[in-house]
């Protein structure tokens, strides 16, 4: 095994999250990829920029099984994808976010441990996705995310 291959720093940790959520309550699921999304379109740092396809990609595939609408995927596969997806969320990771310049290194790292990890599943889905009608990139997303803060913003007028 390479070094390449080895799952990185806390993942392990933040798997055994995910699948307990995964089990617990899909609506706290839902919350998390919502709040993912957010902040994946707040984020300026190119790194998260270079990735932002594919974390695009971890939430539509998990949204997608959630809803039952894509069942072609291991359990435990999407909770490696929510992994991911929690680990980007929490700032106080291996490497906090706040960290000019060095803060997303660790977040990248997951997301192509992910995607190099499961790369046959994902683009499954892309696929199936295309079929589907569905663009990779997914203007609804962006359309909910502007709707989704609008609201917030009209809750603290």
């Amino acid at each position: 095994m390479s070094r390449g291959d080895l799952e990185p720093t806390g993942f392990k940790r933040i798997k055994q999250r995910a699948e307990l959520l995964l089990v617990q309550s899909q609506s706290n699921v839902q919350s998390v990829l919502r709040d993912a999304r957010k902040k994946l379109f707040r984020t300026s740092d190119r790194r998260i920029v270079e990735i932002r396809e594919d974390l695009i990609t971890f939430i539509q595939l998990c949204k997608s099984w959630l809803s039952g609408d894509y069942r072609d995927i291991s359990k435990s596969a999407i909770v490696s994808l929510l992994a991911a997806i929690m680990y980007f969320l929490i700032p106080f990771d291996v490497l906090p976010d706040f960290i000019f310049g060095f803060g997303y290194l660790d977040d990248v790292a997951v997301a192509r441990y992910v995607l190099k990890t499961l790369r046959g599943e994902i683009e499954a889905f892309r696929l199936w996705q295309r079929g589907q009608g569905i663009d990779e990139t997914d203007r609804q997303l962006v359309e909910d995310l502007i709707k989704e803060t609008e609201d917030e913003d009209d809750r603290f007028k």
